[in-house]
């Protein structure tokens, strides 16, 4: 009986969210609506390819909201995906795990994570903090798309010595991205505030695939940890007075 009470609140709870946004997919897909605007994506980017690939996040952020990824895949694929590979000339495997990739981590994206909703119901959570919570531990994904979009080797389209580099940089600049979003860096410990915003940029420069912004991020990154080192060597060697 307990069990069947829990199913049925978690169901209740779960249909209140997806019957709005139920509602919101289909007005976009029966008015023809949702083709209309993928022919004009491009123009509406006004031709910067970092536009129009928000654009196509910000696509994929209002019909991966259902938490169901392969029916906004579906339609994505057969309308999104052809417009961007035919104006910008990215990969179209990566254009594809690009869709796939937003379509799927938009489920623990607030204010409608069905995943992250999900979880908290089961474990009797807040929902929205759940979400936020999921959103924080997982900001380093949002990212990845991007990279391997601009440098098909990191999805093993190019020479295989390219790929390993490519993603041990990525690893790199994904571990030092993350600790400053959390604020703790191996072997140095707690961040202050002034150095996590840049160890977010100097770990998204590292991982971004090019050797211009790959240097600039390296260089931005030790010069941050060695004035952490400094600054902590000073404090911990001043001598300190007592007495009258």
């Amino acid at each position: 009986m307990a069990a069947l009470i829990t199913i049925g609140s978690l169901v209740t709870f779960l249909m209140a969210i997806l019957l709005a946004v139920g509602f919101v997919m289909i007005g976009i897909q029966s008015t023809g609506a949702f083709t209309t605007l993928t022919t004009h994506i491009v123009a509406f980017g006004g031709g910067n390819l970092f536009v129009v690939l928000l654009i196509a996040v910000a696509i994929c952020y209002i019909f991966g909201m259902m938490g169901v990824s392969m029916a906004p895949y579906i339609v994505l694929a057969v309308t999104l995906i052809p417009s961007l590979h035919g104006e910008t000339g990215l990969s179209l495997i990566g254009l594809h795990l690009f869709i796939i990739y937003y379509v799927i981590m938009m489920g623990i994206t607030p204010p409608v994570a069905v995943s992250a909703f999900i979880a908290a119901a089961m474990a009797g959570g807040p929902p929205m903090k759940t979400g936020f919570t999921a959103m924080r531990l997982a900001v380093v994904l949002y990212f990845i798309p991007f990279f391997f979009l601009f440098n098909p080797a990191l999805i093993m389209e190019g020479p295989i010595l390219i790929t390993l580099y490519l993603f041990a940089l990525c690893l790199v600049g994904i571990w030092i991205l993350a600790s400053g979003l959390e604020g703790y860096l191996v072997k140095v410990g707690k961040l202050s505030w002034w150095s996590r915003p840049v160890f977010v940029v100097g770990g998204f420069l590292i991982a971004f695939p090019d050797w211009i912004t790959t240097g600039i991020g390296a260089v931005l990154t030790v010069v941050v940890v060695a004035l952490i080192l400094a600054v902590r060597k000073t404090v911990i060697g001043k001598p300190t007075y007592s007495g009258s």
